[in-house]
């Protein structure tokens, strides 16, 4: 858990303490704010299915990419030397379009039913996401990357559930309520239970509006060794990084593709997130996956690091 700091009031000094912790925090913010980021205009194209009502991105380490659709998940190729001109042209292998369990939705009248599959993550061979229902408790779920057959799924406590991401280090996983400013919510990746919150720092208050989100470092940095968590948020399009170590929260990138023309539109809907370093390829490292309102934004959006 980060340390908190009290608000002293006005007219009396900040202690020592309060003010180095304050100083560091500041600090901090401003070495994770070093590192500019820009997009790669490159393209990673998707097929029909993957055009409509898209939520969640991941990929696992033998180069494959998963993706949610409401109800549905696919798996597909990298496309990687399957490009007609620029960029990569992936192509389905697998999708399951009951990925939601039935038991979920026995006895439920129509508008409470489960149908969203939120942005997903993947974990030694485990694709884990979010179950949401119109209104109610979220649902933890994992499903075998193999053959996207569901492994189990527990019930939680938590208003939705949107986004996961799974810090392979600490076999801890991430979400959030819809809109919650203050804290993350922190569940055991093996087990689903409930293991409490990280808060952001005092000051420092999380974006609105997170649609997903993923833990990646950049091995090329100094801060290779932070716990960063990367967050897609769709208020304003952009991406926020935030240290689970120390509750430091700092702003990343604004998606330069919402704007269109001179006049600003907001022409697409920031939804999942993956970190998966293609520089090699040159398609990037941080990918966005959302739903686009015209057909020629109808790609996932990279970005990478400002050498």
């Amino acid at each position: 858990m980060p340390p908190t700091m009290n608000t002293m009031p006005p007219t009396k000094k900040m202690p020592r303490r309060s003010l180095m912790r304050v100083l560091v925090l500041f600090l901090l913010m401003a070495l994770s704010a070093c590192e500019q980021w820009r997009s790669v205009y490159k393209d990673i194209r998707l097929p029909g299915q993957l055009r409509v009502v898209n939520e969640g991105i991941a990929h696992d380490t033998d180069g494959y990419w998963y993706f949610s659709n409401q109800h549905i998940l696919y798996k597909t190729t990298n496309g990687f030397g399957n490009s007609k001109k620029d960029g990569a042209l992936m192509s389905i292998v697998l999708s399951n379009y009951e990925a939601i369990p039935a038991a979920l939705n026995e006895g439920r009248a129509f508008d409470e039913r489960y149908n969203h599959i939120g942005d997903v993550d993947v974990f030694e061979n485990v694709l884990y996401g979010g179950i949401e229902p119109q209104n109610g408790p979220g649902v933890l779920a994992k499903w075998h990357c193999e053959n996207l057959t569901l492994i189990s799924y527990a019930v939680t406590t938590m208003d939705g559930m949107p986004w996961v991401a799974v810090e392979a280090s600490t076999r801890l996983l991430y979400s959030a309520v819809w809109n919650d400013r203050l804290n993350l919510q922190v569940f055991n990746a093996d087990t689903f239970a409930y293991v409490g919150v990280v808060s952001a720092a005092s000051g420092m208050p999380l974006p609105g509006e997170i649609q997903g989100g993923v833990f990646w470092s950049n091995s090329d940095s100094s801060s290779s060794q932070a716990r960063n968590i990367y967050l897609a948020v769709n208020a304003n399009c952009s991406i926020y990084v935030m240290d689970v170590a120390s509750g430091v929260v700092s702003f990343v990138l604004s998606d330069p593709n919402r704007y269109y023309g001179r006049l600003y539109e907001h022409i697409y809907e920031m939804e999942g997130i993956d970190g998966w370093d293609l520089r090699s390829e040159g398609l990037g490292v941080l990918h966005v996956y959302g739903n686009f309102m015209e057909v020629k934004e109808k790609g996932i959006h990279s970005f990478e690091p400002e050498v």
